[in-house]
């Protein structure tokens, strides 16, 4: 069912093959998608490199094809416009519109967390992946391991099955993450001065810290006890009251500490990506030329908690926006293939038209976003007690873990 409106874009992972059979190719400069010319390196493994080939050979041989006569019919066979395609993480960019310098980067929520931005320049670190963007731009990419899979394993671990759930078996009875977020929610930022390493995968990425396992430290009889006799906020003091299931009636996890440790390791989480986007920021240059988004596009599983948000606005100190759009790489690969489509169009104008570029394209388009904006908070209480239960995360994880390979 192709016509001229139908383009192809031809999605390829851009990660790094870990098999062993890697090759380093050396790209010519004028093949360089930078305006600079650098040349740039690739490490590919025998295998895709194969399959790149056979590829090569297929749209050769498509493009060579000539079109199909008919007898019945004066129509002549579409014109199909090919774009080069690209990997995951550069879709998806181009899907929230984060395409300059200086403006947005992504941050996305999952199982794993991934941050990812234009910058001016390069990453310097080996703990940033030195990606380029799909239009011709740098992509450095910070991503760690933990992630909305530890409050999973919280949730599993201190929540179920305790008062008011009649069969440990019933998936009905059993916690959700709204419900634990609503007992978290009635205690302080900070934790009471307890903090939770999250690297329960085990190991963490960034930093690369491969044998670092999770932990919960500053443990006391006080803030235990703090824990143990915090009330239940009411439904009008929780932020989650859009939740559906908000009006559960009140049950009681297993383990007393259940709330604070649920929100401590959402802290624990929040300290880790707070400190991959400073590394990313550290490693690509200078607040006047690298990376340094004046606001965060989040998406992912974990963007829906509103108690979430404000933590990582407040952490981060950094205001955070959410696109509508749950796949925002198919949306980058439809813009993509559009714009392929219009520079076909534009080619075959009388007028001769200038080429419009990918980057152009994006901008042009309207992408939706959710209409609330979350901003950092002006509290100086809440201010202070992120920056100290920061500075007790980093420390103790470095002392724990920091003299790792890098």
């Amino acid at each position: 069912d192709c016509n001229e409106e139908n383009a192809v874009a031809l999605i390829a992972d851009g990660t790094t093959t870990t098999n062993g059979h890697q090759k380093r190719i050396t790209l010519p400069q004028s093949h360089s998608n930078r305006k600079d010319g650098q040349i740039r390196f690739m490490y590919l493994s025998s295998r895709p490199i194969r399959l790149v080939n056979q590829t090569r050979k297929f749209l050769v041989s498509l493009s060579q094809t000539s079109p199909p006569t008919s007898t019945s019919s004066s129509s002549s066979f579409p014109t199909i416009p090919i774009s080069a395609g690209s990997g995951d993480n550069m879709c998806s960019a181009l899907g929230v519109g984060c395409v300059k310098p200086g403006t947005s980067a992504v941050l996305s929520l999952g199982t794993s967390g991934t941050i990812f931005g234009v910058s001016d320049s390069p990453p310097t670190s080996t703990t940033v992946a030195p990606f380029a963007d799909a239009c011709g731009n740098y992509l450095p990419l910070a991503c760690v391991m933990s992630c909305t899979g530890v409050l999973e394993s919280v949730l599993d671990s201190f929540f179920d099955h305790g008062e008011g759930s009649s069969c440990e078996e019933n998936d009905d009875e059993k916690w959700t993450h709204e419900e634990a977020t609503k007992m978290a929610s009635c205690h302080p930022p900070g934790c009471y001065g307890i903090t939770f390493l999250p690297y329960l995968t085990p190991g963490e990425r960034t930093p690369d810290w491969p044998h670092a396992s999770g932990a919960i430290l500053g443990l006391t009889a006080s803030n235990m006890s703090l824990a143990s006799k915090c009330k239940r906020p009411t439904e009008e003091s929780t932020p989650l009251d859009n939740v559906d299931g908000a009006n559960a009636p009140p049950r009681r996890p297993a383990n007393p500490m259940a709330g604070l440790l649920y929100r401590a390791a959402m802290e624990g989480i929040t300290y880790l990506l707070a400190e991959a986007i400073s590394t990313m920021r550290r490693a690509c240059g200078n607040d006047d030329d690298g990376f340094r988004p004046d606001r965060l596009l989040v998406v992912g599983g974990g963007s829906r908690n509103a108690l979430w948000r404000q933590m990582l606005a407040d952490v981060s100190r950094t205001e955070l926006r959410f696109p509508k759009e749950s796949d925002s790489a198919a949306l980058g690969a439809a813009f993509q293939a559009g714009a392929a489509v219009a520079n076909v169009e534009r080619r075959s104008d009388n007028e001769r038209r200038r080429e419009v570029t990918m980057e152009e394209y994006v901008l042009e388009q309207k992408i939706e976003m959710e209409d609330e904006i979350v901003v950092p908070t002006l509290d100086e209480d809440t201010i202070l007690l992120y920056r100290e239960g920061r500075e007790r995360y980093l420390g103790h994880a470095t002392k724990l873990f920091g003299n790792e390979m890098t």
